[in-house]
């Protein structure tokens, strides 16, 4: 599981090939120990990788293996909060959030039901503010990462912007340069766009 670990850091900090390779030899190690308990975990830390560099049917099929699999009822026991808001996230980028809200659903009074539906339901900031209550800081600081990117894409600058400077806080001291960098650059972006617009005659 460390292996694997490893990868998720390695791809905040933007080496998406290391990121890859430890994640690939994270799962290899996984399957062969035949461990539910730490299979769960490594195929989403696994499937995180492969979406954020884009590989998103291989990460889709593993996703698939999570939610139909036995290993999913570790992964939502939330022994590591990232684990089930990583995979929350997931299910959000592949148009499958739904199918793992049903699954979750209402019966769970576990500490990371509520940040996990939050995420699911598109309300980033709600979820980052509980799982900071509950000291989960590293998923805290990736909802609002992914949250900030969301809504700028959508237009909310102000929010994005609210929810990314948070992140940014967090990711700077962590040493998180890729998402740093990129939090950073669409900052930039928009402030040169808003700039722009009041110094353009009417």
């Amino acid at each position: 599981m460390n292996r694997a670990r490893r990868g998720l850091i390695r791809v905040a900090r933007g080496e998406d090939e290391a990121a890859l390779a430890d994640t690939d030899r994270g799962l290899e190690l996984a399957r062969t120990a035949k461990d539910l308990q730490l299979l769960g975990p490594v195929l989403v830390m696994r499937a995180n990788v492969l979406n954020s560099v884009g590989r998103r049917e291989e990460a889709s099929a593993l996703l698939t293996e999570v939610l139909r699999g036995e290993s999913l009822s570790f992964v939502k026991q939330g022994a590591f909060a990232d684990d089930l808001i990583g995979l929350a996230w997931i299910a959000r980028d592949l148009g499958r959030g739904d199918e793992l809200d049903a699954i979750l659903g209402s019966d769970d009074e576990s500490s990371w039901r509520g940040p996990t539906k939050a995420v699911l339901r598109g309300d980033p900031a709600a979820a980052a503010d509980a799982l900071e209550s509950l000291r989960s800081d590293t998923a805290a600081a990736y909802t609002r990462y992914r949250g900030g990117l969301e809504l700028m894409a959508e237009g909310r600058s102000a929010e994005g912007d609210e929810l990314l400077r948070k992140a940014l806080e967090f990711h700077r001291k962590a040493g998180a340069t890729g998402y740093v960098r990129e939090a950073e650059d669409l900052l930039s972006t928009v402030t040169s766009h808003a700039d722009s617009r009041r110094t353009t005659p009417s």
